[in-house]
């Protein structure tokens, strides 16, 4: 085999800074901006969720009070109701009776 470059042989890397980079903290400042951001949204979130909660206990009452309508519209149709069929009845015997003694002159 020949001096030339194997490829399953591989290379040796540069060799590589021996101090690290010096690191100022005012350089970098998009970290803090990421967090605050997300803390304002984290903000809004939370406001949007107490606004759907007193969405939901204001249709809550107002089912309530539909449930209550409705409770009172079906005892008025019964006391209607029964008031109907009581005429009704009382209106039929009162024909009936009428009927039974005035018979019919027959030609």
């Amino acid at each position: 085999m020949s001096r030339e470059k194997d490829p399953q042989r591989g290379t040796t890397p540069p060799q590589l800074a021996q101090t690290p980079p010096s690191y100022s903290p005012s350089s970098d400042y998009s970290y803090l901006e990421t967090v605050m951001t997300m803390h304002t949204n984290l903000g809004q979130l939370t406001e949007a969720v107490n606004s759907l909660k007193d969405q939901s206990k204001g249709q809550g009452e107002e089912l309530k009070s539909i449930s209550k309508d409705l409770h009172a519209a079906k005892a008025v149709i019964a006391v209607f109701g029964t008031l109907i069929l009581a005429v009704g009845g009382i209106i039929a015997w009162l024909v009936q009776t009428y009927i039974s003694t005035h018979p019919v002159a027959r030609p």
